[in-house]
């Protein structure tokens, strides 16, 4: 694997995945990544315009191999508990923020979890019964059955196509956060 980007970075990009597995970026996605970039800390150093650009040419480069890449890293990063949780902060707060739970959001999630060594424990006090955190297979059986249109994949995304063009509101993405 080539050298680690910065934390801030990598989280960033775990942000743009979650955004992206369902092959649609909603602009309340764009605007919580925004948000969080003007009035927290976890993007700090970010260009956030520049980066989703960078990143949406990604896809349509490599397509879901994006999300093999990302995961690949997360699982070759030694984060401690604090930069695992935030990650999982990133996660939770980017697929309830266009307030619906989409099954590839739920597949993403799950397969971040299995990469992080932080305790259940540790996750429940955190976020309290986060049922997509802590793996409750009823939530995922009824996600699955109520999509009408789950795009075939194994593991994580649809097809190669279903992501080179990713459904995004090119005049919202450019928009700056005082903007909004």
């Amino acid at each position: 694997m080539s050298e680690k980007v910065p934390f801030e970075q990598f989280l960033f990009r775990t942000a743009f995945c979650v955004i992206a597995c369902d092959g649609h970026i909603d602009n309340r996605e764009i605007d919580e990544i925004k948000k969080l970039a003007a009035t927290t800390s976890f993007f700090r150093k970010i260009n956030v315009e520049e980066e989703l650009h960078r990143l949406l040419q990604s896809v349509r480069l490599e397509g879901r191999n994006i999300f093999t890449k990302f995961l690949d890293e997360l699982g070759e990063r030694d984060c401690d508990v604090v930069q695992e949780l935030m990650v999982l902060e990133i996660v939770l707060r980017m697929i309830y923020v266009d307030t619906k739970l989409e099954i590839n959001e739920l597949k993403l999630t799950h397969l971040i979890r299995s990469k992080l060594k932080v305790a259940d424990e540790v996750i429940f006090q955190r976020f309290g019964a986060v049922d997509v955190l802590l793996g409750d297979r009823k939530l995922f059986d009824t996600l699955e059955a109520s999509q009408t249109r789950v795009p075939e994949f194994t593991g994580i995304g649809g097809s190669d196509e279903e992501f080179r063009s990713l459904d995004v509101d090119w005049d919202h993405l450019d928009r700056s956060e005082s903007d909004l």
